[in-house]
């Protein structure tokens, strides 16, 4: 985009020219709704499970065999 003969970056930093606009889009956003509906993919994630994970090694250590 141009401003005054000069390129502007604030569309870009907006995030104006990432997001589509029109019917084109408007039709790919809805298609991309009811497939993710269909799919099951827009019910709520359950919550994690963060006592399966544990810190990584430091370096040094000696890493388990089993």
């Amino acid at each position: 985009m141009t401003v005054g003969g000069r390129t502007s970056r604030l569309p870009w930093l907006l995030g104006l020219c990432t997001r589509g606009s029109g019917t084109y889009a408007d039709l790919l956003d809805r298609r991309f709704e009811l497939a993710a509906r269909r799919l099951g993919l827009d019910a709520a994630w359950p919550p994690a499970v963060t006592q399966l994970f544990s810190p990584p090694p430091r370096p040094g250590d000696q890493l388990r065999l089993l």
